[in-house]
């Protein structure tokens, strides 16, 4: 959704394409930039802004304090993008090519799509994060050239980010089994108790190498010991067929009266023997699709992106270095063939894709 007071806040341009992102350089707190400018403070809060693109590529960020697009060389800048806020990004091509935008998360790739007018062939979506605050990396592409490579800092807008936010995160990172799951986040931020400003790809493959097997165990146990619950299921059936009934085959009945037929053997009703021509069997029935499992589900899905945008980045490096070693490159490919087997095995594909968030006593366990 795109407001009344919406910037741009980067524009990349080179002579083959152009880059134009806008939306609120404040965050929702605050009912203008005036009120915004009084707050903030660059010297303590300066965000993370990269662009790795062609060479003689011009650059530049919205300074909110300034209130005119500057360079990027002339940083650092106030923070001005944030969680819960909606970007319009627009890739134009200057030379008629059709470009292509990657992220590594699924629905993030799936906002911005190609469009065409005349002759002219674009980029554009939204792009929204939620509350997910951090680093996000996007690209622009030419088939399998990079054009233009994208790094920006979402803030949060209850927290003070380089206070708050990061005290929590240090606090959370002391429990490592957290870190399993970053990956299911749109964003990024390094964890660690030492200071890294750039979280690699490398430290995500060391995580993966090293847990991957405890988490396909983890996996193969659920298979084994899967949670599960009782459901109740409903059949039409005949009236002397019916065996067993709860309130709802009951609820059935009162609702049809029309149902009920004079006969020699049924039940009582004002002094007359009545049956009804047909009515509900409920029948209890063992399910494994519960919320329990469909999230363990999306773990697997999630886990295949991130294995596959790692994968995809290894390549491009080993299509330019011939002679480099492929075995990480294998090692990839056979993790994502394992989590692919799982996730069409018998039993997973009963489960259904998660479709809320899950915090239970049973996930915990």
């Amino acid at each position: 959704m795109s407001h009344a007071n919406d910037t741009k806040l980067l524009v990349i341009e080179h002579e083959g394409f152009s880059v134009h992102l806008k939306g609120r350089p404040f965050n929702s707190r605050f009912e203008n930039l005036k009120s915004y400018k009084k707050k903030v403070n660059v010297q303590e809060q300066a965000m993370t802004l990269k662009v790795q693109a062609l060479e003689g590529t011009a650059v530049q960020v919205f300074h909110p304090v300034l209130e005119r697009m500057v360079d990027l060389s002339d940083g650092p800048f106030p923070p001005i993008f944030f969680e819960n806020e909606v970007y319009q990004l627009v890739v134009v091509s200057k030379t008629g090519k059709e470009l292509s935008f990657y992220h590594e998360h699924p629905l993030v790739r799936r906002s911005i799509s190609k469009e065409k007018v005349g002759d002219i062939t674009f980029l554009m979506g939204q792009l929204q994060f939620m509350n997910e605050v951090g680093l996000t990396q996007f690209s622009i592409l030419d088939g399998k050239d990079q054009l233009a490579d994208i790094t920006i800092e979402l803030f949060p807008t209850k927290l003070d980010y380089k206070e708050d936010y990061k005290r929590l995160l240090e606090e959370v990172s002391e429990e490592v089994y957290n870190l399993a799951f970053h990956f299911m986040k749109k964003t990024f931020l390094g964890a660690s108790k030492i200071s890294s400003k750039s979280p690699s790809q490398a430290e995500f493959h060391r995580l993966l190498h090293h847990y991957f097997d405890r988490f396909v165990n983890a996996i193969q146990l659920i298979e084994r010991q899967p949670h599960h619950q009782l459901i109740t299921e409903y059949h039409k059936v005949r009236g002397d067929q019916l065996r067993r009934t709860d309130s709802q085959s009951r609820k059935y009945l009162r609702k049809r009266p029309y149902l009920f037929k004079e006969t020699s053997h049924g039940v009582t009703i004002n002094e007359k023997q009545m049956m009804p021509e047909r009515g509900l069997n409920a029948k209890k029935t063992l399910s494994f699709d519960t919320l329990e499992n469909r999230f363990v589900k999306f773990m697997v899905i999630r886990l295949q992106e991130k294995i596959k945008s790692l994968s995809y980045q290894v390549e491009r490096y080993l299509n330019n270095s011939p002679s480099a070693d492929r075995s990480i490159l294998n090692t990839l490919t056979f993790m994502q063939g394992k989590l692919y087997a799982i996730e069409k095995s018998p039993f997973w594909r009963q489960i259904s894709r998660l479709d809320r968030s899950v915090l239970t006593l049973v996930m915990q366990m």
